[in-house]
């Protein structure tokens, strides 16, 4: 009820729009790239084959949830954006008024990958008088 005072029908679908795009590039650059792979890089024969079938369908999920990352990054971002929660506003997360706003921001800060790797975690060095 809260959400629909506030911001009406459209706030329960903050965040819904990047979603879209990053699923949608997401599924055309895996399935092009699969088709691309076993019609013209493999031989016919080798494609078939089980094995080969689930290496590169994981090899190519993998690349374009990677490709696609920064789109997921700026849903989340604007689902908890404005909404009440510590982590989505001020002085934690600026307030944005829409995903493009967003996604130019964390373009802009060199945030646009935070959180892509499990493994390997970087973090933006505050320039500050010492």
């Amino acid at each position: 009820r809260e959400i629909y005072n506030n911001e009406g029908i459209a706030g329960f679908f903050s965040g819904v729009i990047p979603r879209l795009i990053g699923e949608i590039l997401s599924l055309l650059l895996f399935r092009g790239a699969c088709f691309l792979v076993s019609k013209y890089a493999i031989d016919s024969e080798v494609s078939r084959r089980k094995e080969v079938q689930v290496y590169t369908n994981g090899l190519f999920q993998y690349v374009a949830g990677v490709v696609t990352y920064p789109f997921t990054l700026v849903s989340n971002m604007m689902i908890v954006n404005h909404v009440g929660l510590a982590a989505g506003e001020l002085p934690a997360m600026p307030v944005f008024s829409g995903w493009t706003d967003c996604f130019k921001h964390l373009r802009k800060t060199g945030n646009l990958w935070r959180g892509s790797s499990m493994f390997r975690r970087t973090v933006r060095q505050v320039k500050g008088n010492k």
